[in-house]
């Protein structure tokens, strides 16, 4: 969330997206920390834009 009066984030949200092609490998669990369990029953890329065109109607005009 941005606070247009004081230009500063108030409020934050993270998501993982779980991988559509591809496994999560060693290396990336290595760099990340995420392993593929944690990405089991996250939404892939395509439902996860679906879900914030749902929370910002607005923005269906641009996507």
């Amino acid at each position: 969330e941005f606070d247009l009066l004081s230009g500063s984030i108030s409020s934050k949200v993270s998501h993982n997206i779980r991988p559509q092609y591809s496994k999560v490998s060693e290396f990336c669990t290595e760099l990340t920390g995420i392993t593929p369990g944690e990405l089991e029953g996250e939404k892939n890329f395509s439902e996860f834009l679906d879900m914030i065109k749902e929370g910002f109607p607005h923005l269906k005009n641009y996507t």
